[in-house]
């Protein structure tokens, strides 16, 4: 993990047994992730406190392979070595974790500085009196994340296009987040260089993961009714039902996070995914080119709507 502690060259070595036990090297496995799945889970916040000297976590999921977590704590790494591992080891790993094998674990990093980039652009409205929308999604994940960040991509062009030709009462602003693995940190400088835009927005529409992911039902969370019923409606002009809601309170979704803590306005949409953050989420099997268009079309006309309300 990105954000955890890191070894010598040499690495440490160790008693291999569960996490919690007397050994060296703790072993855990992280359980499937779900669409409504946004907190680090309790596994993770074990491990991080854990007095191991390393950390072995085996990845779940509901198919074979390696699903990698998020570096939330990317700027402020802390505890342990923890070292991801795929879960066709998960067998084996617990057999040498019980009969106490030793094992090294290397994790030897080390951090250059490197520049990344937000996107953004303006769709002017035509009463700058008015409160402007904001339409985030974001731009950077794991491996080629072509359904987890690459429908949400598809419906922010979409959205800018149809609003762009459509000149509305709101101004518009768009965002394409860098950083969204590694902290969010695409946000953190976005909201940085506009300090009153999280209330003075009239609401931040989050372009939520996987739309489109063939057989995947999907979950929407609004911030308030208003704006889960605007939503609703927009899906179903396209045939789209909503499998799920959340509750206006509960824990809001990856940048929204810092909207929500702000006291801002938000709706977003995110589908679930057999194929989160592993390498696997590849074009063209994980997207459905037609359901995605839906979502697309459903969401951009939506947003002509909202655009023009005042």
């Amino acid at each position: 993990m990105f954000d955890g502690g890191f070894t010598s060259a040499d690495g440490v070595s160790g008693r291999l047994g569960p996490l919690g036990s007397d050994a060296e090297i703790g072993l855990a496995e992280r359980p499937t992730e779900t669409v409504g799945n946004i907190a680090e889970v309790d596994v993770i916040l074990r491990a991080r406190r854990s007095r191991h000297k390393a950390v072995v976590l085996i990845t779940g999921a509901n198919r074979p392979g390696l699903f990698l977590s998020n570096a939330s704590k990317f700027l402020n790494p802390s505890g342990p070595p923890i070292l991801q591992l795929s879960n066709v080891e998960s067998v084996w790993l617990q057999r040498q974790a019980q009969q106490g094998t030793s094992a090294t674990i290397v994790a030897y990093v080390k951090r250059v500085s490197a520049e990344a980039v937000n996107v953004t652009a303006t769709v002017p409205g035509r009463d700058p009196s008015l409160a402007p929308l904001v339409v985030m999604a974001p731009r950077s994940g794991w491996w080629q994340c072509v359904s987890e960040q690459g429908s949400r991509i598809l419906c922010w062009l979409e959205i800018m296009r149809s609003l762009s030709a459509a000149k509305p009462r709101r101004a518009c602003y768009f965002v394409a987040l860098s950083g969204h693995e590694l902290g969010f940190m695409g946000m953190a400088s976005y909201l940085e260089r506009r300090q009153e835009i999280i209330r003075r927005a009239e609401a931040w529409i989050f372009i939520g993961s996987d739309l489109g992911q063939p057989g995947q039902p999907n979950l929407i969370h609004a911030s308030d009714d208003s704006l889960e019923q605007w939503l609703v409606t927009a899906l179903a002009q396209q045939g789209l039902p909503v499998d799920a809601k959340e509750q206006h309170c509960a824990a809001a979704r990856g940048e929204t996070v810092a909207v929500q803590r702000g006291g801002g306005r938000f709706v977003t949409s995110a589908c679930a995914s057999s194929v989160f953050h592993s390498v696997g989420d590849r074009w063209p099997e994980v997207v459905d080119v037609g359901l995605l268009a839906r979502y697309a079309k459903a969401i951009s006309e939506g947003m002509s709507d909202l655009a023009e309300r005042t």
